[in-house]
């Protein structure tokens, strides 16, 4: 009988720590995943802000400042909005902001990037 018991109590702290492993495993992957997932977001927010400036000078070349004004752009889940002020003369200042929601917390990443244009005539 005490035999028994003992194995007993030894199966018991065997699945005991198998599952302590599993738990503590389940937990590193969701936090190396969480760390991945936020680089790769703020990686793709860095980028669409670039394209977005190139998308403004462009449109810029081609139009009048008006209708530059204020932009919005949609890349999939990512968000961005420009707008460019008119400064003393042919100067201009750029801001471009974006922002994602997070895919495993449902938090909001987000970039802002200012830019200041200026004229081409000195």
């Amino acid at each position: 009988m005490k035999r028994e018991a003992f194995f007993m109590f030894y199966a018991v702290l065997f699945v005991l720590s198998i599952s302590l492993a599993c738990a503590f495993y389940l937990q590193q992957s969701y936090h190396s995943s969480h760390a991945a997932a936020s680089l790769h977001a703020k990686a793709q927010l860095s980028l669409h802000a670039q394209s977005v400036k190139h998308m403004v000078f462009l449109c810029l070349r081609q139009k009048d400042v008006p209708s530059c004004q204020n932009q919005e752009f949609h890349f999939g889940s990512y968000h961005f909005r420009a707008y460019v002020v008119r400064l003393e003369g042919d100067n201009m200042l750029l801001d471009i902001h974006g922002k994602v929601i997070h895919p495993s917390s449902n938090n909001l990443i987000r970039i802002t990037k200012r830019y200041v244009l200026l004229s081409e005539n000195p």
